[in-house]
């Protein structure tokens, strides 16, 4: 919901009682521009990213302190598999060369394609 919706208590005691009439901030993906701001291109893998998550305890974990050498590796092995391209949260591309996806683009992305909020890496 945008913020402006959360003021609307019938909206939201319908979204709890008949969560199945909302729809999902998720793109669809026939949604060619929401799936570009993922990073999503014709080499990616989807299923197989969602597998390398799950596997690795990606999904649904929460956004640890660990060291930057860790998250550069966890990057690096998710994107081998996913084969994201790195995006801006607005769908451009970065500014400076980047090589890996951020970790707040594998979890929008990951969000996407599970069909679940927070499920960041």
């Amino acid at each position: 919901f945008h913020r402006s919706e959360l003021q609307d208590a019938a909206a939201l005691r319908d979204a709890v009682l008949h969560p199945e009439r909302i729809q999902g901030g998720v793109p669809d993906a026939d949604d060619p521009a929401g799936v570009i701001r993922l990073g999503v291109g014709r080499t990616t893998r989807v299923n197989e990213a969602v597998s390398e998550a799950s596997a690795h305890g990606l999904l649904g974990a929460a956004e640890a302190s660990h060291g930057r050498r860790l998250q550069t590796r966890r990057r690096e092995a998710f994107n081998t598999v996913a084969r994201l391209t790195p995006m801006n949260a607005d769908g451009t591309l970065p500014d400076r060369n980047q090589l890996l996806p951020s970790l707040p683009q594998i979890g929008r992305f990951l969000e996407w394609a599970t069909r679940t909020k927070h499920a960041r890496p």
